[in-house]
């Protein structure tokens, strides 16, 4: 199984445990590109979307990793991969 169908089935069944690090590769796949926030926040941008979150020691909390979820379900985005 592909490193992102595998990182996608995580955040589906487990986003608790996803690391910042993971959900940004997530990101990256979907064409998003990084940009600094203030402060601890950091954007995510791809032309259309944009997403932010605040980050301490490569970690999120849970909410943020849900709302991004909740995102990739609504612009059909997760069952969709390349």
């Amino acid at each position: 199984m592909p490193k992102i169908k595998k990182l996608l089935n995580k955040l589906e069944k487990s986003p608790q445990n996803m690391r910042f690090s993971e959900i940004e590769t997530i990101l990256v796949f979907f064409e998003f590109s990084k940009r600094p926030g203030k402060g601890s926040h950091c954007r995510f941008t791809n032309g259309k979307w944009a997403i932010d979150f605040p980050v301490h020691h490569n970690d999120c909390k849970t909410e943020y990793k849900s709302n991004l979820l909740k995102f990739l379900k609504k612009h059909n985005l997760l069952h969709n991969e390349k």
